[in-house]
């Protein structure tokens, strides 16, 4: 989907192939909606983490203590609600919604909030300790990634090669970049490990610049290069929004301009899981 318009009282969906007109439309995207489609939703999609803690085994004396026998899961009517199950071996999960970044450091502190919360509801379980928790999950999972090697990059960015990381081609001024950098910026915020964000801007309207973050939401590590220079590295075939998924080196999914190969969120998303 590129563009929605209205017109004469219907909705006249636009794409590359074509176009379909309609009196009513139904915006289905989950947390990935693009931004700019609809100018009245931007910025109104919130995607929202919901995080777990799993306690040691507990044994029949600390689970009579508070007459926990079900199976079942169990909810609090809270908006942002807490839930929590017992599991086969005698374990409690406890979940609730998670925290505001996908940090490791927000996820640490949000486990130690969960554990309180958990206490506070079942006071004589004080002293049970945490066996499990999404930070110690994600600390625990070893990226090793594909072999070293020199990318197409590597002589004017020698950042490219190091490690996981999306390398981004931008223009400040260009739409098209400014809703890619929103989407990764959202994207950074759900997803675990998220690769760091390195932006190589053109050396054109630079004055954009402050303004291109204000609209992403976050300010990123970048560069600028002269227009020559930029497509060079980028390569005269290519055009912006150039966004790329590499790791040690290796070009493991690939976006550029606006068109076959324009980025695309959830493309990008499934990548990121391939390990």
């Amino acid at each position: 989907m590129d563009k929605i318009d209205k017109e004469n009282g219907s909705y006249v969906l636009r794409t590359k192939e074509g176009f379909i007109r309609s009196k009513k439309i139904v915006v289905a995207t989950n947390g990935f909606y693009q931004e700019g489609l609809i100018p009245q939703m931007d910025g109104r999609v919130l995607p929202v983490i919901s995080n777990i803690i799993v306690t040691r085994k507990l044994n029949e004396d600390e689970l009579n203590a508070h007459n926990f026998k079900t199976f079942s899961p169990i909810a609090n009517t809270k908006n942002l609600l807490y839930y929590y199950r017992k599991l086969p071996d005698n374990r409690i999960l406890f979940g609730t919604r998670g925290d505001f970044e996908g940090s490791n450091l927000s996820n640490s502190n949000r486990a130690n909030d969960m554990e309180k919360f958990l206490k506070n509801i079942f006071p004589k379980w004080s002293n049970i300790t945490i066996d499990y928790n999404n930070y110690q999950i994600q600390e625990d999972s070893i990226l090793e990634g594909p072999k070293q090697m020199e990318s197409e990059f590597s002589k004017t960015l020698p950042f490219a090669d190091k490690g996981r990381l999306i390398l981004c081609f931008f223009a400040p001024g260009c739409d098209h970049c400014r809703a890619a950098v929103r989407s990764i910026d959202s994207l950074s915020k759900i997803v675990e490990n998220f690769p760091k964000v390195e932006i190589v801007f053109m050396d054109e309207e630079v004055e954009k610049i402050p303004e291109f973050f204000d609209y992403a939401g976050s300010e990123y590590n970048y560069i600028v290069l002269d227009i020559s220079t930029f497509y060079d590295v980028l390569t005269w075939e290519r055009d912006t929004p150039g966004i790329f998924y590499m790791w040690n080196g290796n070009i493991l999914k690939e976006f550029n301009g606006t068109n076959e190969k324009a980025y695309e969120p959830e493309l990008l998303f499934k990548s990121l899981d391939d390990k």
